[in-house]
């Protein structure tokens, strides 16, 4: 069986075909003006989840830095006490 090509068949491809790297496009584009991979939870659920689990646990630790200063000073200077800086020394 022979289809036809009609002109309202081309233009309908073709428009199909712009609208889709429109779409392509804008989602790059919305990529690269936030800096971020994943901008909405629903782009990657779970990128999403591992993003959160990753910030939960930076919070966790800095609460854990900001109740101890003096141990969490040691630790950021590989176990030396960190030296104080020149003009504060009495």
């Amino acid at each position: 069986m022979i289809n036809r090509v009609t002109n309202t068949g081309v233009s309908a491809a073709a428009q199909r075909n712009l609208l889709a790297a429109m779409a392509g496009r804008a989602t790059v584009q919305e990529k690269a003006s936030s800096l971020q991979e994943i901008s909405r939870p629903s782009d990657d659920p779970a990128g999403a989840a591992d993003a959160m689990a990753v910030r939960r646990a930076a919070t966790r630790q800095r609460a854990v830095h900001a109740q101890r200063p003096g141990r969490a000073a040691v630790a950021l200077h590989g176990g030396q006490r960190p030296r104080a800086p020149l003009g504060s020394v009495a």
